[in-house]
């Protein structure tokens, strides 16, 4: 990163926000094919493999490429 190489460290901040982000992402895009609505304010247990694949590999390939150019 351009900061680091100024001699700058930012801090625990910048590590919590790019960790949560992480975890969040794809946490968010996988959901609806982890949970499915039973009834109205309740979740059912449902997992749907392929769909979990499908939508766990692009934001994963993205944030190990985006912090692998960091480096």
């Amino acid at each position: 990163m351009f900061i680091r190489e100024c001699g700058y460290w930012p801090g625990w901040r910048a590590w919590w926000l790019r960790a949560s982000t992480g975890v969040a992402t794809p946490v968010l895009n996988v959901w609806d094919s982890v949970f499915t609505t039973a009834r109205e304010g309740h979740l059912r247990w449902e997992v749907d493999a392929g769909g979990v694949l499908l939508h766990a590999i692009a934001p994963v390939l993205l944030i190990l490429l985006a912090d692998a150019a960091t480096r």
